[in-house]
């Protein structure tokens, strides 16, 4: 038997699902036949991981890693294809290959480099952290 959580519920709820519809319907997001598809806002994500609602979902790790690389100072481009892709999110970070976080069901997720197709095992993001601010301290 599912057990739901307060937050389950209320993320799901049609008032919620009908604000989230309203809110991308407001971005001006690339789309191609229904789809999106590039680059999208910090926005986007907030609203696809509040849909979500998974603490280790492609969405939420995707804008944890977005908001680290911007607290540090770099340029982060996050990119999508909804079409061929559907799980998953690519982050493209200022002197970094891209980061390319993709779903692997029931809200987990895992982080790829995007240069040579390495898979980036357990790294908190206390680490991205570090390694953003790093990255940013050589660019100056």
């Amino acid at each position: 038997m599912a057990s739901y959580t307060i937050s389950d519920i209320i993320n799901n709820s049609a008032a919620a699902q009908q604000r989230r519809a309203e809110a991308l319907r407001g971005l001006d997001l690339p789309e191609e036949g229904g789809y999106v598809r590039g680059c999208v806002p910090r926005e986007y994500l907030r609203l696809m991981a509040e849909a979500e609602a998974a603490p280790q979902g492609v969405y939420q790790v995707a804008l944890c890693l977005h908001d680290e690389a911007r607290r540090a100072g770099l340029i982060a481009n996050i990119s999508v294809d909804e079409y061929n892709s559907p799980c998953d999110v690519d982050i493209k970070v200022d002197g970094l290959a891209t980061l390319m976080v993709q779903g692997c069901g029931a809200g987990r997720s895992y982080i790829v480099d995007g240069e040579h197709g390495f898979l980036i095992k357990d790294m908190p993001y206390g680490a991205w952290s570090e390694l953003f601010e790093e990255v940013a301290a050589s660019k100056k």
